[in-house]
C-alpha cells in the first residue's frame, strides 16, 4: 500500500497490489492475481509446481526501487544511491530472499512470503509492524533487511498498511500485528499494537486480506468482504456512523465478490461479474462514481466491465480488463493515471495510454506499475524519489516508461513512493527506457473510454509493426496463471513471453475436471488445439464437479521457442 508522508498526518494511501505471479514455462500459480484473484490470496505455488521450479533452478526473487528512508527497499541501508538521497532510482535486487511468491509495499515497509509459507519484513517497525517480536525507536525506528515474522507459519497471502500487517493463512484465517490505535488488528480491542501476530477475531473461509490507513478488509471464500478499523471516512462501508470497529463487520449488500484492494481511506471491490465497487473517501474521485462525495455503502464504478484485477493507491485507482488493458481514475496531480495529463483528477475511468498486453497492476502513493506479459515492467506518475525506477530521479511522467533491467518479471507491487517486483532474471544491459516524446513501437492501444464523455488523447500513440522474430533466450517464452472465475471454475491465461507466438495447447487426461477452449465442444483431456498463427495470449476455462475437489489438467504448450509442460491445478483454495 501507500501511504502519506508527514504532510498528511500520517494517512496511508493503501496500495493495493495485484501480483502475478506467472510461471516461467514450467508451472501454474493458483489464484493468480494477475487476472483477478484476491490480492494476497493463494499466491503460491501447487508443491508440484514448486518441485518442477527447484528441478529447473528458477527462483523468484524480490527487486525495489524508490525512496529508502525507512529501509523499505532492504539492501541494509537507508542511504541513496549516487545523487538520490536515501533512494534508488534502479532496481535492485533484496539479498538474502528467494523461493517468494508475493510482495507488498506499506508506508516504509515490505513484506515478502516465500513458497514455505513464512513471511519475511523490512523497514519501518515503529509499530511492530514487521512483527519479529519487538518496536524500533529512535532514528528512523526501522530494519533495513529483512527478517522473519515469529509465530506465523502456512501463510497464503499478505498485505501491507500504514502501521500494521496483514496475513491469510491456508486454513482461512486471517492474522494481524503492528499498530492497533483504531483496532486494526481485529482482536476486539483497541492498543499501542502488537509486534506478534495475533489472529483476527470471528473470520473463518478468509481468501485475501488487504489493509489502508488504520483499517483492514478480508475477502471471504461466500464472496463476502468484512473490514474493521477507523470508519471515520467510511471506510467499514456498512452504511453506519460507526467511528471505528475492533472486530469484523460485513460491507452492506455485497456479494459475489473475488477481489479486493484498500486505498488510502477506501475500498474497492472485483465481483465475479466484471464490475468494480467501491466506498470511503472519495475527494479525488477515487470511487469512479462520477462523483467526489464519500459512500458509506458500495457504489459502482462507472463504465467499467470485464475487470479482471484492481488496484488502490493513495488517492487513485487501476483496473485490468480482460483485453490487456489499463484504466485509471482519481487524482491525477503527478500523472499517476497516465493519460498523457496531470494536475487533475477524474471521476470515471480513463484509459492508461500505449499501454497493451498487461497481466497485473499496481498502485503506489502517486505513481502506477503494471507488468506486461513479455515481462516488462512500465511506470508512470511521480519519480521525486525515482519510483518510476527508470535509473534517474525528478519530476514526474504522465505517460508509461519502462521500468530499467528488469525481463521476466513476474509479479508488481508498490509502497509509499518505492516499486517492487518479482523476477528470475535482470538484464546485464538495461532496456532503453521510452519517454513521452521516445515511445517504443506497440500493438494499438483502444481508445473507447467507457463511461466518460470524452475519450484522451493517446499521447505517443504507437503504430502497427511486422510481427517480431521469435527470441527465446534467456528466460522461458511461456507464462501460465490461474484465477477463480466462479463456483467451480478456473480460468486459466497461456501468454508467450518474449517475441515468441503460441502454436498449440495439447492436453492429457483431466482429472475430475471439463475444459473448455472456444470455438472446441468442452472436453475432459487428450486433445490438441492448433491456435491461429499470431496468438500470444490464449484462455480457456477448467470446470470441476464439486467445490474444493482437487483438479489435475496435463498442459503442454508449444510455441516458437519449444515445447513446455505444465499443469493446471485447484484444490479449496483456488475457489
Amino acid at each position: 500500500m501507500r501511504w502519506a508522508r508527514g504532510g498528511f498526518g500520517g494517512a496511508l494511501a493503501g496500495i493495493g497490489l495485484i501480483l502475478a505471479l506467472a510461471a516461467q514455462g514450467i508451472g501454474v500459480f493458483p489464484g493468480s492475481a494477475a487476472w483477478g484473484a484476491p490480492a494476497g490470496a493463494v499466491d503460491e505455488l501447487s508443491g508440484a509446481a514448486l518441485r518442477r521450479v527447484a528441478a529447473q533452478g528458477t527462483s523468484l526473487n524480490a527487486f525495489a526501487w524508490g525512496t529508502n528512508f525507512s529501509g523499505q527497499l532492504g539492501n541494509g541501508t537507508t542511504a541513496g544511491v549516487g545523487s538520490c538521497p536515501s533512494c534508488n532510482p534502479s532496481p535492485g535486487q533484496v539479498p538474502g530472499l528467494s523461493n517468494l511468491t508475493a510482495l507488498e509495499g506499506g508506508n516504509g515497509h515490505t513484506l515478502a512470503l516465500r513458497s514455505d509459507g513464512t513471511v519475511w519484513a523490512w523497514g519501518n517497525n515503529g509499530s511492530g509492524q514487521l512483527g519479529n517480536g519487538t518496536t524500533s525507536t529512535g532514528g528512523c525506528a526501522c530494519i533495513p533487511t529483512p527478517g522473519q515474522v515469529v509465530d506465523l507459519s502456512g501463510a497464503v497471502g499478505i498485505a501491507a498498511g500504514f502501521d500494521h500487517s496483514l496475513a491469510v493463512k491456508g486454513d482461512g484465517t486471517a492474522w494481524a500485528w503492528g499498530g492497533d490505535t483504531y483496532g486494526q488488528l481485529g482482536n476486539g480491542g483497541t492498543s499501542t499494537g502488537s509486534s506478534v501476530p495475533g489472529q483476527v477475531m470471528g473470520l473463518s473461509g478468509v481468501t485475501a486480506v488487504a489493509a489502508g490507513t488504520q483499517f483492514s478488509a478480508a475477502l471471504t471464500s461466500s464472496g463476502t468482504v468484512w473490514a474493521w478499523g477507523i470508519n471515520d471516512r467510511h471506510e467499514l462501508g456498512t452504511g453506519s456512523t460507526l467511528s471505528y470497529s475492533t472486530v469484523p463487520v460485513q460491507a452492506n449488500s455485497l456479494t459475489g465478490v473475488r477481489a479486493i484492494a484498500a486505498g488510502s481511506k477506501y475500498i474497492l471491490a472485483l465481483r465475479t461479474d466484471g464490475t468494480v465497487w467501491g466506498w470511503g473517501a472519495n475527494d479525488s474521485g477515487q470511487l469512479g462514481n462520477g462523483s467526489t462525495t464519500d459512500s458509506s455503502t458500495p457504489v459502482q464504478v462507472s463504465g467499467l466491465s470485464s475487470i479482471v484485477g484492481i488496484a488502490a493507491g493513495y488517492f487513485h485507482a487501476l483496473a485490468l480488463k480482460s483485453d490487456g488493458t489499463v484504466w485509471a481514475w482519481g487524482a491525477n496531480q503527478s500523472g499517476q493515471l497516465g493519460n498523457g495529463t496531470s494536475g487533475d483528477i477524474r471521476t470515471t475511468p480513463v484509459p492508461v495510454s500505449a499501454l497493451p498486453g498487461v497481466v497485473a497492476v499496481a498502485a503506489g502513493d502517486a505513481f502506477s506499475l503494471a507488468l506486461r506479459g513479455d515481462g516488462t515492467v512500465w511506470s508512470w506518475g511521480r519519480n521525486e524519489f525515482g519510483e518510476l525506477g527508470t535509473g534517474t530521479s525528478g519530476g514526474e511522467s504522465d505517460i508509461r516508461v519502462q521500468v530499467s533491467g528488469l525481463n521476466g518479471a513476474t509479479a508488481v507491487a508498490a509502497g509509499e513512493g518505492h516499486g517492487l517486483a518479482l523476477c528470475c532474471f535482470v538484464a546485464s544491459t538495461p532496456t532503453p527506457v521510452p519517454t513521452a516524446t521516445n515511445t517504443p513501437v506497440l500493438p494499438p492501444t483502444p481508445t473507447t473510454n467507457p463511461g466518460a464523455t470524452a475519450t484522451p488523447t493517446v499521447v505517443g500513440a504507437p503504430t502497427a509493426t511486422p510481427t517480431p522474430t521469435a527470441v527465446c533466450s534467456p528466460r522461458p517464452a511461456v507464462r501460465v496463471t490461474v484465477q477463480p472465475a466462479g463456483a467451480n471454475q478456473l480460468s486459466v491465461t497461456v501468454a508467450a513471453g518474449g517475441n515468441a507466438r503460441l502454436q498449440q495447447l495439447q492436453f492429457g487426461a483431466a482429472t475430475n475436471a471439463l475444459i473448455d477452449v472456444a470455438g472446441t465442444p468442452e472436453f475432459s483431456g487428450n486433445r490438441t488445439i492448433t491456435l491461429p498463427l499470431e496468438t500470444q495470449l490464449t484462455t480457456f476455462t477448467v470446470h470441476h464437479a464439486t467445490v474444493g475437489q482437487a483438479t489435475t489438467v496435463p498442459l503442454t504448450v508449444v510455441d516458437g521457442c519449444g515445447s513446455w509442460p505444465t499443469f493446471v491445478g485447484g484444490g479449496p483454495n483456488a475457489f
